[in-house]
């Protein structure tokens, strides 16, 4: 799984820096992020100012993502912007975007924009950037405007939904691009 590749990723930046004491020392603790529902991607810093400055990146948001994603069906609009908090159904499993929070619970703040790339006959590819990056926000915004992530199970897809596309058992969610401030 991920952890072998993460291993495999620290070894061959130890193997590469050669004399690992001119470096700070790299190891798990210095992978700044990993965003966990995607394939892996990882920050890793060689130095530990430079980890620190991801680290405060990623904590104040300046970090830009781009996301590549296959969703279900035929979009109306070539871009546009999805701005809805996100909640946590009370299983706390599962989160919902919502035009009128429920005031009893905590409400997070979300917005992603997105662009349609290409459209096919029965999904289309879209660039999704977020201004924040909240937990299954591009998977909840995207379910919310009928437009779900293709093999998306977490949150439930009709058949009619997926239009005759097979149910796949992997999420076409995918980390393109990911731009921070260097040194």
């Amino acid at each position: 799984g991920s952890r072998f590749w993460a291993s495999v990723v620290i070894t061959a930046l130890r193997d590469d820096a050669g004399d690992v004491r001119g470096f700070a020392k790299v190891t798990r603790d210095m992978t700044a992020h990993r965003a966990a529902e995607l394939e892996l991607r990882e920050a890793v810093a060689r130095t530990q100012a430079m980890y620190d400055l991801l680290i405060k990146q990623f904590a104040d948001h300046s970090i830009k993502k781009e996301y590549l994603v296959l969703v279900y069906g035929q979009m109306k609009d070539g871009s546009g912007t999805i701005d809805l908090p996100l909640q946590r159904y009370r299983d706390r499993t599962r989160m919902y975007a919502t035009k009128n929070p429920d005031i009893n619970r905590p409400a997070y703040p979300a917005v992603t924009h997105f662009e349609l790339l290409e459209q096919y006959p029965k999904t289309a590819l879209l660039k999704i950037t977020t201004e924040t990056g909240r937990l299954h926000q591009i998977r909840v915004h995207l379910t919310h405007m009928g437009r779900p992530v293709v093999g998306e199970a977490h949150y439930t897809v009709s058949k009619q939904t997926r239009g005759g596309v097979p149910k796949l058992d992997r999420l076409f969610l995918h980390a393109a691009k990911l731009g921070f401030t260097d040194l």
